[in-house]
């Protein structure tokens, strides 16, 4: 800047101070939109006097299922072009999930037909016929028939998502289905959307609806790469980690399953029994090496499955530590094998481990080993109870709560929820 003349110098050194002064200023707005979330979080909660005393087995409105603000343990992912059946199927088991995925993006049928499927559905929904009363009901049947009919209404509360095509890597039909979502309104509780990426709210931000949940699917390694960036931007409530599908992503061989045990020399296994007794010493050495071979190969197996294991748990962790920094629940993706019910079991305690609160589905007989699976224990719920009283007592001596407290608090709400939710459902079983 000395090259310049006086009066050059003195205008770049008014618009660098200008620069600071803006800079300045952002630093500050910063800062005091923290503080107004921190403030309105406390507000809402110091306001909310039954947050601590619900009675989740009366108040249908609090249950997971009907309440978009609690996080479901169990999403049923369904294909647009079987939702009638999957529901039915739904029906025949004690529990139902706490929220379902009209998922667009898995349907062997043409774009239109799958969205024409969902909009019949929604719009059946809303639309059921409704008994018509006759002049001879009492002023007390018409009552106990209300309220019978509002009873049913709330039990049967259905949380509903639909997941459209990705805006970017299909742009016509996810546009078209994002046209749809603009139909369906409130009609939906939110809208899912795969291989997200930082772009991809500004594409489908006109199309959403204010009362509309986002949740992102993280399938693909660049919305893994992206995930900060992408839950930073404040308006994504869930994050959904897809391993299945970032598997095949991350160009990794399908999973290798352990041999069963089973003696693999067919000779041994028909001899009869009564030359066992004349089993020479060779045959003996031949099946110990055959065993050692065995076990040398699923020692390897074992191993290989280790190494695929961890790209996939780099991803996850990455997508939970951004959605923990931005306050967005982490659920875990579908498990494919639906015929291995312990493989399913083992996965569900592998994600419980990890830190994600709830998983994605693909048959309601899973419904219930996931429910159990991301119910908190007696000592978790006492422990919340504890905290809840620690809170409440800071907040009727006027002790404004900090952002680390309101945390806590919230946590403990959705412990409490879903332990008194576990119990309603055992009551009902």
């Amino acid at each position: 800047m000395r090259h310049f003349n006086p009066r050059l110098r003195s205008v770049f050194g008014g618009i660098a101070e200008r620069l600071r002064r803006l800079h300045t200023e952002y630093e500050l707005w910063c800062d005091r939109r923290e503080d107004e979330r921190t403030i309105n979080t406390a507000a809402a909660f110091a306001n909310d006097e039954t947050a601590s005393h619900i009675d989740y087995g009366t108040s249908n409105k609090y249950r997971i299922r009907c309440n978009p603000d609690a996080c479901p343990r169990s999403v049923l992912l369904i294909p647009a072009t079987g939702i009638a059946d999957m529901c039915r199927k739904q029906k025949r088991h004690s529990i139902a999930a706490d929220v379902i995925i009209l998922d667009l993006t898995n349907c062997n049928v043409p774009g239109g037909e799958a969205r024409d499927a969902i909009m019949r559905f929604i719009e059946s929904n809303e639309n059921k016929p409704i008994e018509k009363k006759t002049k001879q009901d009492t002023t007390e049947k018409k009552k106990k028939k209300e309220e019978k009919e509002e009873k049913e209404k709330e039990e049967e509360g259905v949380r509903y998502i639909v997941r459209v095509n990705s805006p970017e890597l299909d742009p016509v039909n996810g546009i078209l289905d994002m046209e749809m979502i603009a139909l369906l309104g409130k009609s939906i509780e939110g809208v899912a959307l795969p291989a997200v990426t930082k772009n991809t709210y500004a594409l489908v931000e006109e199309y959403i609806h204010p009362s509309h949940r986002l949740w992102a699917f993280f399938n693909t390694p660049r919305s893994v790469v992206q995930a900060a960036e992408i839950c930073s931007q404040g308006c994504y409530h869930y994050a959904v980690m897809d391993t299945a599908e970032m598997r095949q992503n991350l160009h990794l061989t399908p999973m290798m399953t352990t041999p069963t045990g089973k003696d693999n020399n067919n000779d041994d296994n028909k001899s009869d029994t009564n030359n066992i007794n004349n089993i020479n010493v060779n045959n003996n050495n031949n099946n110990n090496n055959n065993n050692n071979n065995n076990n040398n190969n699923n020692d390897n197996i074992i191993g290989v499955d280790l190494l695929q294991s961890l790209p996939l748990l780099y991803s996850s962790c990455q997508v939970i530590m951004a959605a923990r920094a931005y306050g967005m629940f982490v659920l875990d993706g579908p498990f494919m094998d639906t015929a291995d019910k312990s493989g399913f079991r083992h996965n569900l305690t592998h994600s419980r481990a990890v830190g994600f609160d709830g998983k994605v589905v693909l048959r309601p007989a899973q419904i219930t080993a996931c429910h159990e699976a991301f119910t908190p224990t007696r000592e978790e719920a006492e422990w919340a109870r504890e905290l809840q009283q620690q809170l409440n007592h800071k907040r009727h001596n006027e002790i404004v709560l900090g952002r680390e407290e309101m945390l806590q608090w919230q946590r403990a709400i959705s412990v409490l929820q879903r332990y008194n939710e576990a119990e309603l459902e055992r009551k009902k079983s």
